[in-house]
């Protein structure tokens, strides 16, 4: 990218634009009931890998504000088709280490060398990969596509994700 010179006022409205393409729209309407869709979170499993302000589990993302960051037909596609704009993290992993014992989880960290991953119980472990007889790194999500969903149930879903935002501080 070419070297740029920009006025310090311009350099703030930049900054502000790139910062607003990542951020939900909080004035647009998102049809479907933030209480139903919580109801469904809890009974489709979703809270047993995703954290929320009630809650949950460690091995997906944390949603805890994600209306915040991401617009209703970006979680509206994340939740039909979990694999569409899948991260490196999060993908499901399983390991052999030297003395053949088997863990699976999903990935966190990686480099060259290592591999952190949190097994299904939700611990935390670090391999050297020159102690493993085997590496094997999904490119699948594990989390299911529910794609299936009634449309309704997919609104209210959706409606709730975008009402998990941060809380303003005082």
């Amino acid at each position: 990218m070419p070297v740029s010179y920009f006025p310090p006022n311009q350099i703030w409205q930049l900054v502000a634009f790139v910062q607003s393409l990542s951020r939900s729209d909080s004035n647009s309407f998102v049809p479907g009931n933030p209480a139903a869709g919580a109801k469904l979170f809890r009974r489709n499993g979703c809270s047993t890998c995703h954290l929320t302000a009630e809650g949950g589990g460690r091995l997906g993302p944390d949603l805890s504000d994600i209306g915040s960051i991401r617009s209703a037909a970006y979680l509206r596609a994340a939740i039909t088709d979990p694999n569409g704009n899948l991260r490196d993290t999060y993908r499901a992993v399983r390991i052999v280490d030297s003395t053949g014992r088997q863990v699976s989880g999903v990935r966190l960290s990686e480099d060259t060398y290592s591999i952190q991953i949190m097994d299904y119980q939700e611990n935390l472990l670090s391999f050297w990969k020159r102690d493993l007889r085997e590496l094997e790194v999904s490119k699948d999500s594990p989390m299911p596509a529910f794609s299936n969903l009634p449309h309704s149930d997919l609104n209210d879903l959706t409606a709730y994700l975008v009402s998990l935002k941060k809380k303003a501080t005082k």
